[in-house]
């Protein structure tokens, strides 16, 4: 699921010129905004994410027949909204977390938060979308989708990434985040969310397939940490396409 950092790609060509806004910064699901940002690809988000939710079945003969639609519906007093700067302490003691006593990332050193800024200043875009789950005791979990590639051909393509604190696991977090991530992908116009996952992740690997995601292939020997060498298992799920050439996951 989630991918070494230092290579997850960027888009900061021609997305957020200064005549741009971040719609985080306008509230939870403020697609108008988030169609201001996008006019230059063509297609308004809520149009489009409307009518993405307006296919229950396959759309296309390329895809999958797997499940298309999922519950949004979160466990009880957990909200789902977009990140903002305000939580990066929050996503950074997760992740460090992770890096120190897990195997979902194979991270060594613990991030600085400075660090953890540039990330952010990477994911400023509304085309990598990060959300976190929020309790009543402050955020229990985060996820986001990256850029496969900066090359034009993937754009879209994302990997999904998912961490939850220790004190959220097995509370629902991950399908709240995983299946609000899904409507992230569709709104923005994704074709195919591809997923990274450490083999030994059972719980992951089977989250995953709950909301459509089919194995593709596995790295043998691909990351070493805690004295093992370990295995990434490849998911992805093809939402389809809902009309013509979509031009809002494009950076062009």
């Amino acid at each position: 699921m989630p991918s070494p950092e230092g290579d997850a790609p960027g888009m900061d060509e021609k997305i957020h010129a200064g005549r741009h806004r971040d719609p985080r910064k306008y509230g939870q699901d403020n697609y108008d905004v988030l169609a201001h940002c996008l006019e230059c690809y063509g297609t308004a988000v809520s149009g489009q994410r409307a009518l993405a939710r307006a296919f229950t079945g396959p759309r296309n003969t390329a895809e999958t027949g797997r499940v298309h639609s999922v519950s949004m519906t979160a466990p009880t007093a957990l909200k789902i909204r977009h990140a903002n700067e305000a939580d990066l302490e929050a996503v950074n003691r997760i992740y460090n977390r992770e890096i120190e006593h897990g195997t979902a990332t194979w991270d060594l050193e613990p991030w600085t938060i400075e660090r953890r800024r540039v990330w952010w200043a990477e994911h400023s875009d509304p085309l990598q979308p990060v959300i976190v789950a929020e309790d009543g005791a402050g955020v229990v979990g985060f996820a986001y989708l990256t850029l496969m590639s900066r090359k034009a051909g993937w754009r879209f393509t994302r990997e999904d990434t998912i961490y939850i604190d220790e004190r959220g696991r097995g509370q629902g977090v991950g399908a709240a985040l995983l299946g609000a991530l899904i409507e992230e992908a569709r709104a923005i116009g994704v074709r195919l969310v591809v997923a990274s996952i450490t083999s030994t992740n059972e719980v992951s690997i089977r989250l995953h397939r709950r909301f459509g995601f089919e194995m593709v292939g596995t790295l043998r020997n691909a990351g070493y940490k805690f004295g093992e060498w370990m295995d990434t298992t490849y998911m992805q799920v093809d939402l389809g396409v809902t009309r013509g050439e979509l031009r809002v996951a494009s950076s062009e």
